[in-house]
């Protein structure tokens, strides 16, 4: 994966001024002048992963390399980095980590390993490594079962659960389904139905789900979900505007865009209220009430309100995200659907530039926006440019070991184009060719060692015999 110093909106960390100037050194936050740096420095030391890099040198230096005092700062570093999305280097503490206590067979040793086995495989789920993934978050299960000696454990429990994830990204969904189910039996034991933890895994149930076409038992179990975390959590949180969303998906889905539209207008008012700046999840929701907008063939409208996500998103997150990415390719779909096909690719080439930044070159998200960027060239006229396009993506989900869903369609699309045939055809004259080249040399060779041979025996080759003048 690329890393990439994301455009992060210059907002001081202190007073909140715009344009800040001085960014601390761990690139997380910014500040009007060194003023406002000592007046944060007390809160943001324990976040500073350029002061707790410092620190961690110290300790090495200080202390053996497998110390625990190393494993936390580690784990920690490993853990902010992750938070900041920056995961080639949390990727590379955690690693360390479970180099650390795999061989330390202690409680503690095995404990961390499987904790940041877990981290590891939703990395590799965040990179859409789905086989590493599904590779780490079984290690984790196995290790955090040596250590607890049954199932009735919560890290066992949460395991099962991001296990679930990764088979239903995998298409995998009964195996997945059977991961979650497992997972919330055991929380259910531990703390009861109502518990966030129970709750979380019953979101991810209610998106496979939605993954196998049940999508109005998907909505009974988030609005049983969305009962669990106003009891647990208060009408204001951040769980019950993220599952809001999720039922107004639903619902939409369903045809139901009355239901739906309340759903998001629910959703919208909470996290304005929550958060009175403008806040990434306000984006989130204007996504969703925008793909609903298309679904009822407003398209108009859909473009507005992917307009507004996407200003939203430019303010708050700045615009070298994933998701920033991701508003362009939707806004691309809609003008495409449109006839607006000039303006479409200008969308898909602005996304298609900010994936390979942010998730690099071979991202299956890449590929997706390639797929969708052929359709509109083969629109334009553009067949060869189409056809270009259609590899790279093919290439991308090949790599990724990719079968389903815009894989087939991307290689249905080049057999359409006859890039499919025309390189079969090419495959099997290149064959013929290559068979007649080595017949052509064998016949020569049989020959010349026909010659030689009947000459020393009396005789002579012809064709495949041999004649003897004595006869």
């Amino acid at each position: 994966r690329m890393e990439v110093e994301l455009d992060k909106p210059k907002v001081c960390g202190t007073c909140g001024a715009r344009d800040a100037p001085l960014k601390c050194p761990c690139k997380a936050v910014f500040y009007c002048n060194a003023e406002c740096q000592r007046a944060s420095w007390k809160e943001h030391r324990g976040e500073c992963t350029h002061d707790l890099e410092r620190k961690l040198e110290k300790d090495r230096r200080r202390l053996e390399g497998n110390d625990p005092a190393i494993v936390v700062a580690l784990f920690s570093l490993g853990h902010l980095y992750q938070a900041q999305h920056r995961l080639a280097e949390a990727e590379e503490k955690f690693l360390e980590v479970r180099r650390i206590c795999l061989p330390v067979e202690e409680g503690w040793g095995w404990q961390n390993a499987a904790a940041v086995s877990s981290r590891l495989g939703c990395i590799y789920e965040d990179q859409d490594k789905l086989d590493d993934a599904l590779d780490m978050q079984k290690q984790a299960l196995r290790l955090y079962r040596r250590v607890t000696g049954d199932d009735d454990d919560v890290d066992v429990a949460m395991t099962l659960n991001s296990l679930g994830s990764v088979l239903a990204r995998m298409g995998q969904l009964d195996r997945a389904m059977a991961k979650h189910k497992k997972a919330h039996e055991i929380l259910s034991r531990l703390y009861g139905d109502d518990h966030p933890s129970a709750t979380v895994v019953l979101t991810n149930m209610a998106n496979t789900l939605t993954l196998q076409g049940r999508e109005e038992e998907a909505t009974a179990v988030r609005e049983k979900a969305l009962g669990t975390y106003r009891c647990s959590l208060g009408s204001e949180s951040d769980q019950v505007v993220g599952t809001l969303v999720s039922l107004g998906n639903s619902y939409a889905v369903q045809g139901k865009f009355e239901e739906a539209h309340g759903k998001f207008e629910e959703a919208l008012a909470t996290v304005r209220r929550i958060h009175p700046e403008r806040n990434p999840l306000e984006a989130t929701i204007l996504m969703s009430m925008g793909q609903a907008q298309v679904d009822q063939g407003k398209l108009d409208d859909a473009v507005a309100m992917y307009n507004k996500a996407y200003r939203i998103q430019r303010k708050t997150t700045g615009l070298e995200t994933a998701d920033v990415a991701r508003t362009l390719l939707n806004t691309g779909n809609v003008l495409g659907h449109q006839g607006k096909f000039e303006a479409a690719m200008d969308k898909y080439s602005e996304a298609l530039a900010i994936f390979r930044r942010v998730v690099g070159d071979e991202h299956a998200e890449v590929a997706h926006t390639l797929s969708r960027m052929a359709v509109c060239k083969e629109d334009l006229g553009d067949v060869e440019g189409a056809v270009v396009c259609l590899r790279e993506a093919q290439s991308i989900y090949r790599k990724r070991g990719i079968s389903h869903g815009v894989a087939v369609q991307v290689d249905a699309a080049l057999e359409r184009l006859g890039v499919g045939r025309s390189l079969l055809c090419g495959v099997w004259v290149l064959f013929v060719h290559v068979l007649f080249v080595f017949f052509g040399w064998f016949l020569f060779c049989l020959c010349v060692f026909g010659r030689h041979s009947g000459r020393q025996q009396g005789g002579f080759w012809c064709g495949w015999c041999f004649l003897d003048p004595s006869s």
